[in-house]
């Protein structure tokens, strides 16, 4: 996927995800998951997706739940990161995807089980599928850059809760 149409992409995916109930978010946090050298095959996105915990649903995403089962709070989702934005089960089995985003809405209930599951997530269907991790920048996403974005990730939730208790 050319880094130039991401922010478009995303636009468009967020677009559609703001129109549904997924996630009520003020904010997201976004990785991507970017194969190394050929599409990924659709099958094994499939079966990689359904072992790590995610679970088709709403708006045709994968998204995971607070609890395996598909029940709780949905901790983050992953939709296609193309033009496409959605799966459709029926030919995903058959079909290449060129890349995939990961992505979770704050405030979150549990933003630090949410950030951390995702990113493992993220990293092991990378691994899985011969693929890299890649931050909303486009950038290698590296030990550094993981710490960093789990300590915003914390900083958003301190300050939504500074703000609550202020207003209350």
């Amino acid at each position: 996927v050319d880094g130039r149409e991401q922010p478009h992409l995303l636009e468009l995916a967020l677009d559609r995800i703001a129109l549904g109930r997924v996630v009520e978010a003020q904010d997201y946090v976004i990785v991507y998951v970017k194969p190394l050298h050929v599409p990924f095959d659709g099958e094994r996105l499939l079966k990689a997706a359904l072992n790590y915990g995610l679970r088709f649903g709403e708006m045709s995403m994968f998204h995971r739940h607070e609890h395996p089962n598909g029940q709780g709070e949905v901790l983050f989702s992953m939709a296609r990161a193309d033009e496409v934005g959605a799966f459709d089960l029926e030919s995903m089995t058959g079909e290449f995807v060129p890349a995939i985003t990961l992505f979770m809405g704050l405030p979150s209930q549990q933003p630090a089980l949410a950030y951390d599951m995702m990113i493992d997530t993220a990293r092991r269907i990378a691994a899985e599928l011969n693929g890299e991790v890649l931050d909303q920048n486009q950038n290698p996403l590296n030990r550094q850059l993981v710490d960093h974005y789990r300590e915003d990730v914390l900083e958003y939730t301190r300050r939504q809760l500074m703000g609550v208790a202020l207003a209350v």
